[in-house]
């Protein structure tokens, strides 16, 4: 649907879902919304012997999580950053930018196009189901969460009834959950806990984040 912006402009609306804790969000997929060279061209690009990964060995920063999540699991994980607290930070930001087709999405539904993070994420197969802890991406900014998958695997992103602010994340619980499908794009409110979880059937799952200030 459109709606009409202070400007008098139409914009595309995305979808909304009533959260658990946040009542109704931002929960918008398109599916097949990279064209498919677009698809391929990422995917290449992203396997080149020179694309450099950073190991980690977890997927949030040690010793941030609450202790009500000490009952989850967390896994190490390979990272390209893309965009940090100092900028840009990887010469191929501007390439995925447009290959991925962030700026029709920012004109498209009026965003704000002030990314504050971005990254990707490699996760390996696992002889086991491991669902890493839950997380915020930029905590106390109001923000959208973009995600890009660039290829096809088990591993979906989980969604949690508690978000940033919530009160006995001890009793968090699964809300929904999104599997990763080659060109497709999710974006949503920042402020859900959300994880990965890894592959135990493909070789590899990998999807470019971003995290975008709110307009």
């Amino acid at each position: 649907s459109l709606v009409r912006s202070q400007e008098g402009e139409f914009y595309m609306s995305l979808t909304k879902l009533n959260h658990p804790t946040l009542g109704d969000i931002v929960f918008h997929r398109w599916e097949g919304h990279v064209p498919h060279d677009n698809q391929m061209i990422i995917e290449h690009n992203l396997s080149k012997p020179e694309f450099t990964w950073a190991f980690t060995k977890s997927t949030i920063d040690e010793g941030t999580n609450p202790d009500e999540f000490l009952k989850f699991d967390d896994v190490s994980m390979l990272v390209h950053l893309l965009v940090t607290s100092n900028g840009v930070v990887s010469n191929y930001f501007y390439s995925l930018i447009e290959f991925i087709g962030i700026d029709k999405l920012i004109s498209k539904h009026n965003l704000s196009g002030e990314i504050l993070t971005a990254r990707v994420n490699l996760f390996v197969q696992r002889d086991r189901i491991v669902n890493p802890c839950p997380h915020i991406d930029v905590p106390h900014v109001p923000h959208y969460s973009i995600l890009y998958y660039v290829n096809d695997s088990d591993g979906d992103t989980i969604f949690y009834d508690k978000s940033e602010g919530s009160q006995n994340l001890g009793e968090m619980r699964e809300w929904r959950r999104e599997s990763p499908k080659k060109g497709d794009i999710l974006i949503f409110d920042g402020r859900i806990y959300h994880s990965p979880s890894c592959p135990v059937k493909s070789t590899h799952r990998i999807s470019v984040n971003f995290d975008m200030l709110y307009k």
